[in-house]
């Protein structure tokens, strides 16, 4: 049994993390191997009991042991075992348990597994997620009537100022029994819910009153927001939930936004079952390490990269794509990841590298892809048969900031009018894609005029304002910070957040920086090395035969070497 696999049932965050942990009276899940009869047995009646069919969890703090309340097993789960957690068991943390770090050990038949350690806490809400994955569109409810309450997506949003209701897991006690029927009762706790940056009024919280451990909350959508991906996020007393998304749109129905999807593609996606989509990325990541502390000049360095990316997405598959990048000027979203190597990239808008359902979504191929601009051409190489993705880079920067009279190494390739051009591709097995002919004109960064403000190690706890100038669009404020728990690389969590180009600051909150896990000065190394950066970001679309959506991008981000304590 690994201790990573003992986590929120709905957010799956680690311990890594500053918001992982299991709440009193909130379902949790465990992987472990031999954990069960195979098949699924789920508790079909209350009180909820601490064997089901002869497994049974136990937690121990301090010497003392608590039996943890059983929802399902599900043993002997084939389609899992390339990944070997063939068994997944969910129960209830008892709300009697104490609070702090213990251990917890699964028994199945007599025989005990290895303990591992576990995290008990008050109050840490997980929102459950259209993809099951703890990322992504929030499974929220559009409230029409009693009867009438549809699930939240992008075909069906929410309207400005209409009541909705989310779903999750973790509110914490209630006072009532943890083994018996849940009964609706308002909490009375500090939670704050957050809908496109803006603090959402809520008129419950509490549990949903039809499963064991499972919460709702209530709320009024504020007013103004509009787009396919509004974020969403829950803070109780500075512990702050995963970030998911919701769709909402002035008239309800299809959703559209700005940088992605129109209104007419949700249609297309919702009438055909499916959506063929193509992207192609472009994206310069520099970044300032600062000679001395208080100094305001420093080494520059960076890349350029490209990213081409073609698939055939299933519409319920399309329906729970994580983003990056939130509809709304003025909000944020966070993204907790394991051990990958990205910060921010691929830089997409939907990352469907991170979310491959096998055998579900067919990757594309336009054929060799390639970049032509005033400093020559260069064409990506393809990926493999299996690749949803290709990338490439394209050129690099050395040098320093502000720029020295001399420059050296500058090898940069993005820089104003680039053409796009791909021949098409008719592999077997890819979904083919047809002749790409685009081009976009790539801005300059913009200028960061606070970046040597910044200590190179920065306080969680206290809200972060950035100023810039030179934007002509929209701006992207994102970082990242690494967890000083476990070696390089590590888990790590990646904010971003929409600002509008002619606001010339933003202010990240703190229930944004509290999710970060806290690394150390120096700490961000190649390729964790934007604590902090404004990117100027735009989106165009391009035709080709084949694709329903093609969508080219950009992404030019200026950012700050810093750790976060």
């Amino acid at each position: 049994m690994n201790a990573a696999s003992v986590v929120n049932a709905a957010h799956y965050i680690t311990t890594d993390f500053p918001n992982g942990g299991i709440a009193h009276g909130g379902m949790f899940i465990v992987k472990s191997s031999n954990s069960g009869a195979c098949g699924t047995k789920l508790a079909s009646s209350f009180p909820l009991q601490a064997n089901m069919n002869g497994t049974s969890i136990k937690v121990t703090m301090a010497g003392t042991s608590y039996d943890a309340l059983m929802v399902y097993v599900v043993g002997c789960n084939a389609a899992d075992t390339l990944h070997g957690t063939l068994d997944q068991l969910a129960a209830i943390m008892p709300s009697n348990v104490p609070v702090g770090t213990g251990t917890l050990t699964v028994t199945y038949n007599g025989k005990t597994s290895t303990s591992v350690p576990v995290k008990v806490v008050d109050r840490g809400f997980g929102m459950f997620t259209i993809n099951q994955g703890g990322s992504g569109p929030a499974i929220v409810q559009n409230y029409n009537s009693a009867t009438d309450t549809p699930t939240n997506t992008l075909a069906n949003s929410v309207k400005p100022n209409q009541v909705a209701i989310l779903w999750g897991t973790g509110l914490g006690p209630d006072g009532n029994s943890d083994a018996n029927a849940p009964k609706p009762t308002d909490i009375p706790i500090p939670l704050e819910l957050y809908v496109g940056g803006v603090r959402a009024n809520v008129s419950y919280k509490g549990r949903s009153g039809c499963c064991a451990g499972i919460d709702q909350i209530v709320f009024t959508v504020p007013d103004g927001l509009s787009g396919c991906y509004v974020p969403v996020a829950v803070n109780i007393g500075g512990t702050v939930s995963n970030f998911g998304t919701m769709a909402v749109a002035a008239n309800g129905g299809p959703c559209s936004d700005s940088l992605s999807f129109s209104s007419s593609d949700i249609q297309t996606a919702q009438s055909a079952g499916h959506l063929r989509v193509g992207f192609i990325d472009l994206t310069r990541e520099e970044e300032v390490t600062p000679g001395s502390p208080g100094a305001s000049q420093g080494l520059l360095t960076g890349v350029d990269t490209s990213w081409a990316q073609f698939a055939d997405l299933p519409f319920s598959t399309l329906l729970g794509l994580p983003t990056r990048i939130p509809s709304t000027p003025g909000a944020c979203l966070v993204v907790t990841m394991g051990t990958s190597t990205d910060i921010l990239g691929p830089p997409m808008l939907l990352d469907i590298s991170s979310f491959k359902p096998s055998g579900v979504v067919l990757a594309g191929s336009a054929g060799a892809v390639t970049f032509t601009g005033p400093n020559g051409s260069v064409t990506m190489r393809q990926g493999g048969t299996s690749d949803y993705y290709t990338s490439d880079a394209l050129g690099a920067i050395t040098g320093f900031d502000p720029p020295l009279p001399v420059s050296f190494g500058d090898m940069s390739f993005l820089k104003g009018s680039i053409s796009i051009s791909a021949p098409g591709g008719n592999l077997a097995t890819f979904m083919a894609v047809g002749s790409i002919a685009t081009q976009v004109t790539v801005p300059d960064a913009a200028n960061f005029s606070n970046k040597y403000s910044f200590a190179s190690t920065m306080d969680r706890t206290q809200s972060v304002s950035v100023t810039w100038s030179g934007a002509s669009g929209p701006v992207l404020i994102a970082g990242t910070s690494v967890s000083a728990l476990a070696a390089q690389p590590g888990p790590h969590a990646d904010y971003f957040c929409l600002a509008n180009g002619s606001d010339g600051q933003f202010t990240i909150p703190t229930y944004v920086l509290a999710s970060l896990p806290p690394s150390v000065a120096g700490q961000a190394q190649s390729p964790y090395t934007v604590g902090l950066g404004i990117g100027q970001i735009g989106t165009s679309r391009f035709n080709a035969t084949g694709l329903d959506a093609g969508f080219l991008r950009y992404n030019i981000t200026l950012g700050r070497v810093l750790g976060w304590k």
